[in-house]
């Protein structure tokens, strides 16, 4: 079998065996129920990561990057950091930190430590993720879910600022933390 397989079978089977052990609702629950914008914006972020990995853009980031910084793990690590919080507040941090696994892949292939640079893709990601709407998978589920429950919409600029502020500070921890505490390399 082709990779993930198994992650794009065992879904279509499930939803299979649902809609034919409940096929007097099964209509309603794919015209109603179903989150349709959300799955469509996500499947295009991931065709995104895939097409980044698929033309080698992530091979040339990683080259550029060790061009950027030589040898040096902790200015990589501060990098990596910084490039994932802020790529995860425009993307999807699911899809940054899934494109940016091969750059870091590429990094163990010439022997540089990586154990450091992990935890900055962690951490980057995630609390990057905190700063725009669609920064997080779960910013954008939740979204969905207040607009069809509730009827509230929420501006891009009204969560911005807070997320930034949160953002913002969270990862300069975390930046400290990396860059002063030896155990993390």
């Amino acid at each position: 079998m082709a990779s993930n397989t198994v992650l794009v079978a065992v879904p279509l089977i499930s939803s299979g065996l649902i809609m034919v052990w409940k096929v007097n609702k099964a209509r309603k629950y794919i015209e109603k129920d179903v989150e349709w914008w959300t799955l469509i914006f996500f499947l295009l972020l991931f065709v995104q990561a895939g097409t980044l990995k698929f033309t080698n853009t992530t091979v040339f980031i990683a080259d550029k990057l060790i061009k950027l910084t030589g040898d040096n793990i902790g200015v990589l690590t501060s990098v990596i950091l910084w490039i994932s919080t802020l790529g995860s507040s425009m993307f999807d941090n699911v899809v940054l930190v899934a494109a940016f696994i091969p750059v870091l892949q590429g990094f163990q292939a010439i022997n540089i430590t990586t154990q450091s640079l992990w935890w900055a893709l962690l951490f980057g990601g995630c609390l990057g993720g905190n700063i725009t709407l669609i920064g997080s998978t779960a910013n954008i589920v939740a979204l969905g879910i207040l607009e069809k429950e509730r009827n509230i919409r929420m501006t891009f600029f009204s969560w911005f600022w807070v997320g930034l502020s949160v953002g913002l500070i969270t990862t300069c921890i975390v930046w400290a933390a990396l860059t002063f505490i030896p155990f993390y390399r």
